[in-house]
């Protein structure tokens, strides 16, 4: 899949590993033909969920 935030000029995309590569050269590509500049970063999500401290407690 792929998407645009709300938050600023950042289009970013969702794959499985096996193509994370071939993701990556596309976005390359695609700036680079388009006289582009940006950048381009792989990265995985984190495995665990947010932890929330209150007044020394975790939640």
């Amino acid at each position: 899949g792929v998407g645009q935030s709300s938050w600023g000029p950042v289009v970013y995309g969702v794959t499985d590993t096996r193509h994370a590569d071939e993701a990556e050269a596309a976005a390359e590509d695609a700036l680079a033909d388009r006289g582009l500049e940006g950048r381009v970063i792989l990265a995985e999500p984190a495995e665990g969920g947010a932890r929330v401290r209150v007044d020394g407690n975790d939640r």
